[in-house]
């Protein structure tokens, strides 16, 4: 701790170090500017009262190991002054993987805050005065696109489309179409924002509608550094329509009626292409049907986008949302969800995440579908902003599929909890692909609706829709406040009483892996059944529920097209003919926070591979609950929780296995953790996989070259323990022997575990 203390002193940024208590111990020279003492203060009274409570919270989760790190909005006032400050909080472990202290780095907001609060205030009034004007107005960028436009102008001209629609499109080409109701078809005029001889400051020109009226249009553009910034262009009639307009926009109210109602039509009909178009592939139908349907999804698609861009988004986002609050369960309400977003996240090659904290209760009280539309809505909008790209990757067993060009995360943490409210923060993550520069209007509208459900849920100081655009893709962030019911929900622990004849899923992309496994379930007598990918194996799951035979037990690995490991519990776990269904999941790579991960997903067991035949059946007993010692409580069972369950690890590397079983049965009923092999290659992969403390070998069966001892110690390696050595033969031990023990054999009744239980005595 020494040295990163001294690496955060030597740094020009405010970081702060915490003990578990909240107690600052060290902190760099920028933060003891900021807080005017060095350390030995608590941190929370370094910020308004209103937010130690969310910091609190925040520094529990990490101190609990719950999560690895945080993100806070707080108000620094430690200086005098309240400063807006973004807090990221960040555990620091020791070498037992326990948190030992806090990081704490303080980023300033208040520019940002600042500049955001004014170019709202500007944007909004901005918008307010277009929009309310009488007179036909539109606002055009420094590129020649159209930046905003009122309904008036799209009466005038009589223009179909939506204003909102119009937005981004070429004033130019805007200005062509409108010519169309002018009686000689040469106005509103446009001249590009470069051409000579044009006032820049004002410029008017006069024409007559088709109806014969006269129409001015007055342009004012405003200078920037490097030309014109922009243009405002305004139309004035010779006499303002009084009651015409009222008739018009009653008949604009029903034809935008009409349109709605295709639209929603059209959404349940692109719903249902799509799903159609994912089962086909799922079932492997012929290519020809395929594609028929795929034309069908694109038709619809088209006409859907078609119909989105006659709405008027203003309208749908002024438009009150009416919720229905209600008890709901908050984790299965989002798996039925992603449910829904599996197969547009296939079509756009994005795979999928989902992270709901440990501390978010599940029964909420609130509008359950409307909260889930909008995280959908969202999302879908997200990914219909990527560009898809044909790309395929070689797996392990030589076969070819689609890689993930982008990832989608949707999280789910609480911000601080009140009396009778939690404050939950959702967001949706998009990371990775290329994207388009605009979003189709189908999905614009889908934003338009979520931010219209989200300011719903905002009686309680939230309702906002947040958009960052980055580096890495894009973010989507609301927070709503929800009463909540914190009783836990404790399923009944399934009892199996023995191995044969019990069905398994064994669910990975590789086919090697899958047959491995396979093999592995059938040598203990189970039923092994196989699926490629998460979508498959939850088919199989809910069918087989169906019929009244459940799959009591899913072998998963994590690294799965679309949904990983991790997801694919998420939703099992969250299914409500599911619940019970226990899941090991096996990692290739480990990440930090994994274990926090299986904790948050139901996952029972998490081991690495490769994975050993003893260890696995290990872990499929203990969760089953087929031990004796087995916790009535649901604990995370990892190759080191195996391990110290028990007195003891002992191999015995014997290629008589008859007599080492019967020896191995006695260790076992002492509780002592056994692993049986029969050579010296079985006994190197064993010793890679786990610590033996210790080994009983038979050097005449076992097949090691001489100096056996020398090559056991060899292959646990000098950074581990190294195990007492047992000599098992037939004749005793000559003096000076390298062994710390011996047992002759044939072994004897409780030869063995006499012979280990004096060494474990001793120690």
């Amino acid at each position: 701790m020494k040295n990163a203390s001294a690496l955060l002193l030597a740094l020009d940024e405010p970081i702060f170090e915490l003990d578990l208590d909240g107690v600052v111990r060290a902190a760099t020279a920028s933060a003891q500017a900021l807080a005017g003492s060095a350390d030995g203060y608590a941190f929370a009274e370094c910020i308004e009262p209103r937010d130690r409570a969310r910091l609190a919270q925040a520094v529990k989760r990490l101190v609990e190991g719950k999560t690895q790190a945080t993100t806070l909005e707080v108000s620094f006032t430690a200086s005098g002054d309240s400063v807006p400050m973004q807090a990221k909080l960040a555990a620091i472990t020791g070498p037992t993987g326990k948190p030992i202290a806090i990081g704490v780095w303080l980023r300033d907001l208040s520019l940002e805050k600042a500049s955001e609060a004014a170019a709202n205030v500007q944007g909004t009034h901005l918008l307010d005065l277009v929009e309310n004007m009488r007179d036909a107005c539109v606002v055009e960028g420094g590129d020649g696109s159209v930046e905003m436009i009122n309904p008036a102008f799209c009466a005038l001209f009589d223009i179909k489309a939506a204003p909102q629609s119009l937005i981004g499109t070429s004033c130019a080409a805007l200005f062509e179409t409108a010519s169309v109701a002018t009686e000689r078809r040469i106005g509103p005029l446009y001249f590009p924002l470069d051409a000579a001889g044009i006032d820049n400051q004002r410029d008017e020109l006069a024409f007559a509608l088709a109806s014969g009226e006269n129409v001015t249009q007055t342009t004012l553009a405003v200078d920037g550094e490097q030309g014109i910034a922009g243009r405002l262009h305004l139309f004035n009639t010779a006499s303002q329509l009084s009651a015409e307009p009222r008739a018009a926009d009653s008949t604009i109210a029903n034809q935008m009626a009409l349109v709605e109602r295709i639209a929603q039509a059209l959404a349940v009909s692109f719903e249902n292409a799509s799903t159609a178009v994912h089962r086909a592939e799922q079932v492997e139908l012929p290519g020809q049907i395929i594609d028929n349907l795929r034309r069908v999804e694109d038709a619809t698609t088209n006409a859907f986008d078609a119909v989105a861009g006659l709405l008027d988004f203003s309208r749908i986002e002024g438009t009150p949302v009416s919720l229905e609050p209600a008890p709901f369960r908050l984790r299965e309400s989002v798996a039925a969800m992603v449910a829904g977003l599996v197969s547009h996240a296939e079509n756009h090659r994005v795979q999928l995440r989902v992270r709901i904290e440990q501390d978010v209760p599940e029964q909420l009280t609130a509008d359950g579908p409307r909260l889930m539309q909008a995280l959908r809505n969202i999302a879908e909008a997200a990914m219909a902003t990527l560009v898809v790209e044909a790309a395929t990757e070689s797996t392990a067993d030589g076969a070819s599929k689609r890689d993930h060009a982008a990832e989608l995360n949707l999280s789910i943490a609480p911000e601080y909890t009140s009396e009778s409210l939690i404050h939950l923060a959702f967001a949706v993550e998009l990371r990775g692909g290329v994207r388009a520069r605009t979003m189709p209007a189908s999905s614009t509208m889908q934003l338009a609706l979520a931010r219209q459900i989200v300011r719903a849920f905002g009686e309680n100081g939230a309702g906002k829709l947040e958009h960052d655009e980055r580096k890495t893709g894009a973010h989507w962030q609301f927070t709503a406040a929800l009463p909540f019911d914190n009783t836990r929900i404790n399923l009944p622990r399934p009892t199996i009483v023995s191995l044969t004849s019990l069905p398994v899923l064994i669910v990975s992309g590789n086919t090697e892996e899958r047959k491995q496994l396979a093999e592995m379930a059938k040598s203990w007598r189970m039923l092994p059944r196989e699926a490629d990918n998460a979508a498959v194996a939850l088919q199989l799951l809910e069918r087989m529920a169906r019929e009244g035979s459940p799959i009591p037990l899913v072998i998963t690995a994590n690294q799965l097209r679309t949904q990983d490991g991790f997801l694919l519990a998420f939703r099992i776990k969250n299914h409500p003919a599911l619940k019970q269904t226990a899941i090991i999941l096996l990692a290739n790579q480990g990440r930090p926070g994994d274990a926090i991960a299986c904790r948050e997903n139901g996952i029972s067991a998490y081991l690495r591979q490769p994975i050993a035949a003893q260890q696995l059946n290990e872990a499929i007993t203990a969760i089953l609950g087929m031990q004796d010692d087995a916790e009535a409580t649901a604990t995370l069972i990892t190759r080191h929780s195996l391990r110290e369950q028990k007195k003891a690890a002992v191999l015995i590397i014997d290629a008589a296995r008859d007599n080492a079983m019967f020896a191995a049965a006695g260790l076992k009923k002492r509780d002592y953790r056994v692993v049986l092999v029969s050579g010296a290659d079985e006994a190197r992969e064993a010793m890679v996989q786990e610590t033996f403390d210790i080994i009983v070998v038979d050097p005449v069966q076992a097949g090691f070259p001489d100096n056996v001892v020398g090559h056991l110690r060899e292959a646990v390696g000098e950074d581990r323990a190294q195990p007492r050595i047992l000599f098992a033969g037939e004749s005793p031990l000559a003096s000076g022997s390298p062994y710390d023990g011996m047992v002759l054999k044939p072994f004897a009744k409780d030869s063995l575990v006499n012979a280990v239980e004096a060494i474990v005595g001793a120690e």
